[in-house]
């Protein structure tokens, strides 16, 4: 009726113009920016807690895994202690064992006559009448007068070096431990790594037939692998 085609008049139910643009028709008061504004707070620090709970978890892990492993390597190194004064008590008995043998060694020495007061002659026809790997070698260790003996015996043979019962492993009829502990220790001065391999399972396969059971240990102290030659 009397409106006309203008604009309807302003009533209490509509909002004002100006007061609610981009709000979808809702008024934003100074309340509700506050409300908001602790929510994003509250948001924010709730994502600065959860990642800083999984950076604590994460080290958690990471700190028992390291106490773990340091409790390994202290047992190791308990256990490698333990394996070094032992090593440190063989070597003083081995030690001790030298200088009893050497001061014996020396006590004979000084008391015996090995030449026995004969000639050279008689002991270069002597040393010429012994089987050069049953008796030459040991004859030439006997002193360092029987050893130039035994260079002109040898010499005059057309040789240059003897060999020694180790050598000849199928023909040894019996040798003591000692002698096994002896060759073993004189095939670590071969040059040739097969030679000297070859010599010191002799060695030990000697005292294996014989029974040597303490010069094996013994072997086996100075070398683990003595059991695998």
């Amino acid at each position: 009726g009397g409106w006309g085609g203008g604009p309807p008049p302003m009533t209490s139910q509509q909002p004002r113009r100006g007061a609610n643009e981009n709000t979808g028709g809702f008024e934003v008061t100074a309340e509700t920016k506050a409300t908001a504004t602790v929510l994003g707070d509250v948001f924010e620090l709730a994502g600065k807690a959860a990642h800083a709970e999984r950076r604590r978890a994460f080290q958690e892990k990471k700190l028992r895994e390291e106490r773990a492993e340091m409790k390994k390597l202290e047992a190791q190194l308990q256990r490698k202690r333990a394996s070094v004064e032992a090593e440190e008590a063989k070597l003083g008995e081995r030690k001790a064992e030298v200088e009893a043998l050497s001061l014996e060694l020396n006590a004979h020495n000084g008391a015996v006559d090995w030449a026995g007061g004969l000639p050279d002659a008689l002991w270069e026809r002597i040393a010429g009448l012994l089987d050069e790997k049953e008796a030459v070698f040991p004859f030439a260790l006997t002193c360092r007068r029987f050893r130039e003996m035994q260079k002109r015996v040898t010499s005059a043979r057309g040789k240059t070096g003897i060999r020694s019962k180790v050598s000849f492993l199928s023909k040894v009829s019996a040798v003591s431990g000692d002698w096994c502990e002896w060759a073993y220790a004189e095939a670590r001065r071969v040059p040739r790594p097969w030679n000297r391999g070859k010599l010191k399972t002799n060695a030990v396969s000697l005292a294996a037939r014989h029974r040597h059971l303490n010069t094996l240990r013994c072997l086996k102290e100075e070398e683990p692998d003595v059991r695998r030659k």
